[in-house]
């Protein structure tokens, strides 16, 4: 009897793989069976909602059910770990023996964005619990990566990762609300304004829910793409007739008939005849809906010398990092430019005097043969997620 109690769920999973299906790990939770290729270098299959798992089920996992069987919450997606390998990941249901940030997972710029479509712009929040938008970034050459199951933030992708896609003589873009397209030439930014046209094949990020759309097997763009300023600041490709959160600016070329608008009048919107752009070189074209865009007065510090002002960052807000421009922005008087990384510093407040010896947040404050401080801040607890890291965590 007790030989059969061993053999069993090895059965199992023998079972499972005679069928077509390879067993694969979640990070963090029990192993499934699935069809395709799975996660790794040259596929993305991972268990889905439902599925049962044929090994490693534990009564500590997110997924147990009882006795039996444990049953996926959730979709997990292919995501990119430390190691460089690429593994499953449960997104919004994190397992109740959460994996600590030193083994957890970074979410690929790639990841399929939810229903409304919404990436994240560049160094921004892009996942954690209960977070309610796309596992994406706008900027193609960013990914989503993971610091812990409360946040993960857009960061740049490793050169090579870029350098890749420039060779294929094409470069990747993400259309706001929208698929992916490979363009030609300078794409949409600080250098370009390549976006894709009518009629171009997207080649990633193809969901039912978009405008563009066809049948199970490709999205195709129903229109130009125009380079527009978005409200992070920086420029990202959108459809025309396409709803979008952007701001169309002054710049955008005209089209053929070369007529601008004049200061605080219609300047695009669905079907608009005319150019994308405003007469005034003090105004631009700001996105108010799909139908409608005003000519309105560009900000301030757009149209003055940004060099004689000095002005405050919003708290929460990047103040810092490589190639961030601040245009003599600083953090209020009350609040200190942390940084995080070499690409990322932000405005948060300054510490109390308890606070002075006490460990950043989401830094390591505990585990088995830890020598370092194991203080959190006054906002902070020392979250214990095994018997090897404990983490600084925000209390709520």
């Amino acid at each position: 009897m007790q030989t059969a109690l061993i053999l069993a769920p090895f059965l199992a999973a023998t079972a499972y793989a005679q069928a077509g299906c390879t067993n694969v790990s979640v990070v963090g939770d029990a192993t499934y069976c699935v069809q395709g290729k799975i996660c790794g270098a040259e596929g993305d299959a991972c268990p889905k909602k439902g599925d049962v798992a044929v090994a490693s089920c534990l009564k500590t996992l997110k997924s147990y059910v009882d006795a039996t069987k444990c049953v996926a919450p959730a979709d997990a997606t292919c995501q990119k770990i430390p190691s460089g390998a690429r593994g499953c990941v449960f997104g919004a249901a994190p397992a109740t023996t959460a994996t600590p940030a030193i083994t957890a997972t970074a979410a690929p710029a790639t990841t399929v964005a939810n229903k409304n479509g919404k990436c994240s712009t560049n160094y921004s929040q892009c996942n954690g619990q209960n977070w309610p938008n796309g596992v994406c970034c706008e900027d193609p050459n960013f990914e989503c990566k993971f610091k812990d199951q409360y946040l993960s933030t857009c960061e740049p992708k490793p050169k090579k990762d870029v350098e890749d896609s420039e060779q294929a003589g094409c470069t990747n873009v993400s259309v706001v609300g929208d698929a992916t397209y490979c363009v030609q030439g300078k794409i949409c930014g600080a250098e370009g304004d390549a976006c894709p046209k009518k009629g171009d094949v997207a080649v990633a990020d193809c969901l039912k829910t978009l405008k563009s759309y066809i049948d199970g097997t490709k999205c195709v763009a129903p229109a130009d793409a125009t380079c527009q300023k978005i409200p992070s600041g920086a420029r990202g490709c959108v459809l025309g007739a396409a709803p979008a959160t952007t701001a169309a600016p002054a710049t955008t070329a005209a089209n053929k008939n070369g007529k601008c608008s004049t200061n605080w009048s219609q300047c695009n919107g669905q079907n608009w005849p005319h150019g994308v752009c405003c007469e005034d070189p003090n105004y631009q074209c700001n996105f108010k809906n799909e139908y409608l865009s005003l000519c309105e007065p560009k900000p301030k510090m757009a149209v003055e010398d940004a060099e004689s002002h000095v002005w405050t960052i919003a708290r929460w807000a990047q103040c810092g990092g490589k190639n961030f421009v601040t245009n003599n922005g600083v953090c209020a008087p009350e609040d200190k430019c942390q940084a995080w990384n070499e690409w990322y510093s932000q405005c948060i407040p300054k510490p109390n005097d308890d606070d002075a010896s006490a460990q950043p947040r989401f830094a390591q404050c505990g585990g088995k043969d830890y020598k370092g401080n194991t203080k959190c801040g006054s906002q902070d607890k020392c979250q214990s997620w095994n018997e090897w890291y404990s983490q600084c965590v925000p209390k709520n």
